[in-house]
C-alpha cells in the first residue's frame, strides 16, 4: 500500500519523516500546492507541488490501494471526505474542525471507504485512551480530559506561544464547549470552569478551563455522569483572552474602518501568528485523563499521564510530534493490516481493542512519547 500525505506544513513534515523512518521500503507521495523548492527529502518520498483535491488529481490519489493521511486545513474537509468516498480509499485525518463528518457520509453501507477522523493529540490520543478506559467499566462516573501545549515558561503578553494553527486556537476561545453534566449534555461558555491544575514538569502555576474537545465522545461514550475536556494554560491566560474576546477581537463579522472592511478575528489571528511564535522557546505538551466508576465490582479510577517536552530549535516541536505521530502510527498500522474496518471509525472505537491499544501505546513510546497508566481503587 502506498502512503499519500496531504499537506507539508509542520505536521505534514513530521508525518512524512516518521513514516519514512519506520517504513523505509514504502513509497510516500506528498501533495502541497503552497510549498516549493523542497530539498533533502528522504529517498522514498515523492513531492508534488499540486492541489490534491483538484478534479485532475483526485482519481490518482483516492484509490483503494492508497492510504491517505491528511494534514489539510479544516475548511477543505468536506471536499476531502467526498473524494475518499468516491475512491473507496482509506483516510486518517488530523483536522480539528467545527463540522460533523457524518453529514458528508452516504446513507448506503455498500461503500468500502475507511475514515478515521480526529487522529491527533486531543481529540486523538485522548479519545483513544478514553475508549480503552471506559471499556473496562460496568458503570461510568466521570471522564475528565486535561490537555495543553504550552511554552516551556510563561511568556508575555498572554503567557503563551502559538503551537498550532491560529484559527484553531481562536476556535477554542469562542466555540461553546459540549460536556456531560449530571448525565445530561449541556453547553458551557469557552474559558469558563477555571480551576487550578498541577503538573510535576512545569514549576509555574497552571489553570484549566472548558473547551470543545470531546468531539465524538459526546455520542459514543454512554452514560457517564460527568464528562468534559479542559485546556491547560499558565495562570492568568484565560482572563487576558476573555478581555480580548469581550472587546470583539474574535468577532467574525466585518467592521468598517476608514471605508475598508476588516474582520477582527482574521486580523487577530494574523497578529497571533506574527507576535506569538517565540521560536526561541520550546514547548511542553501535557495530557491527563481520569476515568472513574465501577470496575470489577469496585469503585476505581484509571489515570493516564503524558508529558512531552521539546527544547527550542528542535527539528520538530512537541505539538507537531504529539499531533503527527498518532496519525502516522495509525496509518502504518492500517498499512500493515493490524487495523481494518470500513465507514467512519472513531479513535475511541479502535482504542477499546486491547491488543491494538497496547501496540499503539508501545509505538508512541518508541518515539519518546511516554504514557503512564495507573489505577486507584476507592
Amino acid at each position: 500500500m502506498e502512503y499519500v500525505i496531504l499537506g507539508y506544513g509542520k505536521i505534514g513534515r513530521t508525518i512524512v519523516a516518521d513514516i519514512s523512518k519506520y517504513q523505509g521500503d514504502k513509497t510516500i507521495v506528498v501533495y502541497d500546492p503552497f510549498v516549493k523548492n523542497i530539498e533533502n527529502l528522504p529517498h522514498n518520498v515523492e513531492f508534488h507541488n499540486k492541489d490534491p483535491l483538484s478534479d485532475e488529481n483526485i482519481p490518482d490519489i483516492f484509490r483503494e490501494d492508497k492510504l491517505v493521511i491528511s494534514a489539510l486545513p479544516a475548511k477543505l474537509r468536506k471536499r476531502l471526505i467526498q473524494a475518499v468516498i468516491m475512491g473507496n480509499s482509506k483516510l486518517v485525518d488530523i483536522t480539528f474542525g467545527n463540522d460533523t463528518i457524518s453529514d458528508y457520509l452516504p446513507k448506503s453501507s455498500d461503500s468500502n471507504f475507511l475514515i478515521i477522523p480526529d487522529c491527533g493529540l486531543a481529540p486523538g490520543i485522548s479519545n483513544f485512551i478514553v475508549g480503552r478506559f471506559t471499556s473496562e467499566f460496568t458503570e461510568l462516573e466521570n471522564v475528565e480530559i486535561y490537555v495543553g501545549g504550552l511554552p516551556n515558561k510563561p511568556v508575555p503578553p498572554l503567557e503563551y506561544k502559538i503551537t498550532f494553527a491560529s484559527d484553531s486556537v481562536v476556535d477554542e476561545y469562542v466555540n461553546p464547549a459540549k460536556i456531560v453534566e449530571n448525565g445530561k449534555i449541556v453547553s458551557k461558555e469557552a474559558l469558563s470552569g477555571i480551576e487550578e491544575f498541577q503538573s510535576g514538569e512545569l514549576v509555574y502555576p497552571l489553570e484549566a478551563f472548558y473547551t470543545d474537545g470531546l468531539r465524538s465522545l459526546i455520542d459514543t461514550i454512554k452514560s457517564p455522569k460527568n464528562m468534559f475536556e479542559k485546556t491547560i494554560r499558565y495562570r492568568g491566560h484565560a482572563e487576558k483572552i476573555k478581555l480580548l474576546r469581550d472587546l470583539g477581537f474574535f468577532d467574525s463579522s466585518e467592521k468598517l474602518l476608514n471605508g475598508n472592511a476588516v474582520v477582527p478575528r482574521r486580523l487577530t489571528e494574523k497578529l497571533f501568528d506574527e507576535k506569538l511564535k517565540f521560536s526561541e522557546i520550546g514547548d511542553t505538551i501535557i495530557l491527563k485523563i481520569n476515568v472513574s466508576g465501577i470496575k470489577g465490582g469496585r469503585k476505581s479510577k484509571l489515570v493516564a499521564n503524558l508529558t512531552y517536552k521539546c527544547e527550542a530549535n528542535h527539528n520538530f516541536t512537541g505539538m507537531s510530534m504529539t499531533t503527527a505521530c498518532p496519525a502516522s502510527i495509525m496509518g502504518q498500522m492500517i498499512g500493515e493490516g493490524l487495523i481494518n474496518g470500513k465507514g467512519l471509525v472513531n479513535m475511541e472505537e479502535i482504542g477499546s481493542q486491547k491488543n491494538i491499544f497496547e501496540e499503539f501505546i508501545k509505538r508512541l513510546s518508541d518515539r519518546g512519547i511516554e504514557i503512564t497508566i495507573s489505577e486507584k481503587l476507592e
